[in-house]
């Protein structure tokens, strides 16, 4: 993981218009945007368990994982952009979005948690909580589907990844080349 995120640093991946003050990797651009750097994770087990009572379901092990290492902002991949975790606030979003945006879009009943955006801001990246997998030592994951609030029956939620641990393959792999 630190890899990855060395990497996309490389490339200009790393920037936002508002970090916070432990997270500040450089100065300002001309444009408005500041370098960041990722910092542990102010996230712990506790919040991750109260995160899970919350949603009615476990979160995929690898996620887990992801949330409870780093702090990041602003992390991209090809049409795909992770919900935030700042140092000062990452749970809150986490709470924000994978509960109440869930609650409130009517996908919890339907068994789907929001993990991610697309680019665009048009469509959410959705666990597919019903629908577990179970992994040889990596634990529980879901199938991954992109759920486009317009479509108000969900018939449409594709699946896009057959799991959160295939997305990360494939982010990888992608920053390994030197593309996302």
């Amino acid at each position: 993981m630190d890899l990855t995120h060395n990497q996309l640093a490389s490339v200009g991946l790393m920037l936002s218009p508002v970090v916070p003050a432990d997270m500040v990797s450089g100065p300002e651009d001309d444009d408005g945007m500041i370098p960041w750097k990722p910092i542990a994770s102010k996230i712990t087990g506790e919040q991750v368990a109260e995160l899970e009572k919350a949603l009615g379901y476990a979160l995929p092990a690898l996620f887990v994982d992801l949330i409870t290492y780093k702090s990041t902002l602003s992390l991209e991949y090809d049409q795909l952009r992770f919900i935030p975790l700042p140092s000062d606030n990452g749970f809150f979003n986490l709470m924000q979005w994978m509960r109440d945006q869930s609650l409130s879009l009517g996908l919890l009943e339907k068994g789907l948690i929001i993990f991610a955006f697309s680019r665009d801001d048009e469509s959410y990246y959705c666990f597919r909580a019903n629908n577990p997998l179970f992994k040889d030592q990596a634990g529980l994951d879901y199938p991954v589907v992109l759920f486009d609030p317009t479509d108000e029956s969900c018939k449409d939620c594709g699946q896009v990844y057959d799991s959160f641990s295939g997305l990360l393959d494939a982010l990888v792999r992608e920053v390994d080349k030197g593309g996302v």
